[in-house]
Parts: structure tokens; C-alpha cells; sequence
């Protein structure tokens, strides 16, 4: 992760695939409810960097489902992450209007490639993966795989494979629906016995008994459909959700032959 600026002179926040406000610079939102406080970050600044380039003057400006807005500008540099680094393209943040992003040095890319829009580059763990940059400019990871292992109070990053100490239980595999998004195929969302996903007669005819279940760390909520999607289920699962759910009740997950 890493932090930016517009100019040589201002230091800013980073994205490795995008984020960045000038240094000091607190933006007022929703009436002073909601600040995004930059000194809380840890910057990086271009002009001690003699590898730095700005390469895309256009800019972005990415708009999240919260209505968190960042803006700013393509740039290249060698960014590492762990042992492993690579010279590639990076967002840098210029503008933020989101609080969540208090005391965040930058969004570290670990999205897929065939997700990323025409104006941001591709993600760095993608970038320190790629055997065709220059050797010169990279160190690499061989093996194209990361794994994110959490605790209600801690989380590890691990590249290449995952410790089994880390986890509790034997790690279970399935098969991405997509090749965008890491997304598995979700049959069943249950919550007290109340079974959310109830596909319709004809769908399971066709075979179609599952829904692609998006796996996104920046996302704190279950998402779920608010419609039949057009036949699919006999009736909105956002709708089954609100009239059977309960404080203190578990939710069950089924992904593939899995419950969760």
C-alpha cells in the first residue's frame, strides 16, 4: 500500500490497482458527520522515489456502493509487498470524501485483472506474479495464490499458499464461477430453519440450483437479491430475509456441497 500526491511537491495516498488527498487535507461530508482526517494516514511522496512517473493525466474517479468517492491519477513506481515487488501502475488518491478511509495508507489490489476498468491497472498481486517484466524491476511470487486468515481482532496476508497452523479446520476448495470476480456457487442462505433461496421448479429443470456468491474483503454485509431475477426463485430472497430474521440467530451458507 502506498500514498500519493498530485503534484512533486504534496504527498497523497495510493491505491495498488487506487487513493490519494493532498497531505493535511480534511474534507467535510454530510454537514461535519463524516471527515476523512489525512493525517492519520502514512503518505508516500513521489519526490523521494527517483523510479516514481506520473503516466496517465486523465485520472479516475471511482464512485463505492456507500457513495464513497475517490479521485485521482495513474501513476508508475516499484512497489513491493512482503518480499516480492514489481515496477508497475498504481492509482493515487488526490481526493477523498469517506471516513473509512481514517488512518488507511492505501487499497492494496488483490482483484481480479478482467475486472479492472480501461483507466486502472492491473493489481499488484497480479503485477509481482507476472514472469514477463523485467527481472531487473521484479522479484516474483511463483505460485499465484493468496490467502486471508482472520479473527474478530486480527488478520495475516499470506502469499503463495496458506499455513495450515493459521486455520482450524481443513481448508475446503471449490471452483470460481467467474473469471473477474472471485465468486463460488452459493444453493442455499438459511437462518432458523427458514430457507432464503428458494429456486423455482422450472430453474432446477435446467439445472440451474445456485447463485454466484461474490467473495469481497472490502465488503462488511451479506448481499442478497431483492428480486425474483426473473425466475430464477419463487420469491425475492432480500424479501424471505426480512420476515424471518432474528437477533441472536445463526446464518447457514451453503457454497458447492459445503455448509458454513
Amino acid at each position: 500500500m502506498v500514498a500519493m500526491r498530485m503534484s512533486w511537491n504534496v504527498a497523497c495516498l495510493v491505491v495498488l490497482a487506487a487513493v490519494t488527498c493532498q497531505a493535511g487535507q480534511v474534507v467535510d461530508v454530510d454537514g461535519g458527520s463524516k471527515i476523512f482526517m489525512m493525517n492519520t494516514t502514512n503518505p508516500f511522496h513521489p519526490s523521494k522515489s527517483l523510479s516514481f512517473a506520473h503516466v496517465l493525466f486523465v485520472g479516475f474517479d471511482l464512485i463505492y456502493a456507500d457513495t464513497a468517492g475517490l479521485r485521482g491519477y495513474i501513476a508508475q513506481d516499484i512497489a513491493q509487498l512482503g518480499r516480492y515487488y514489481a515496477k508497475t501502475k498504481f492509482g493515487c488518491i488526490t481526493q477523498c470524501d469517506s471516513q473509512d478511509f481514517n488512518g488507511i495508507d492505501g487499497i492494496l489490489g488483490l482483484g481480479m485483472p478482467d475486472a479492472a476498468l480501461a483507466s486502472i491497472p492491473e493489481p499488484l498481486f497480479f503485477a509481482i506474479s507476472d514472469e514477463t517484466g523485467d527481472p531487473a524491476n521484479q522479484y516474483i511470487l511463483n505460485r499465484r495464490i493468496f490467502t486471508l486468515v482472520s479473527t474478530d481482532e486480527a488478520a495475516e496476508l499470506h502469499l503463495g499458499g496458506y499455513d495450515p497452523h493459521a486455520v482450524t479446520e481443513d481448508m475446503k476448495y471449490f471452483r470460481t464461477t467467474s473469471q473477474a470476480e472471485y465468486s463460488v456457487p452459493v444453493s442455499s442462505i438459511s437462518m432458523g430453519g427458514h430457507e432464503f433461496l428458494n429456486f423455482a421448479s422450472a430453474a432446477q429443470a435446467k439445472g440451474r440450483t445456485s447463485i454466484p456468491g461474490i467473495l469481497d474483503s472490502g465488503t462488511s454485509c451479506l448481499v442478497v437479491p431483492d428480486s425474483t431475477l426473473d425466475g430464477l426463485f419463487l420469491e425475492s430472497p432480500y424479501q424471505r430475509f426480512m420476515n424471518y430474521i432474528q437477533r441472536g440467530l445463526s446464518i447457514y451458507i451453503t457454497v458447492a456441497d459445503h455448509q458454513f
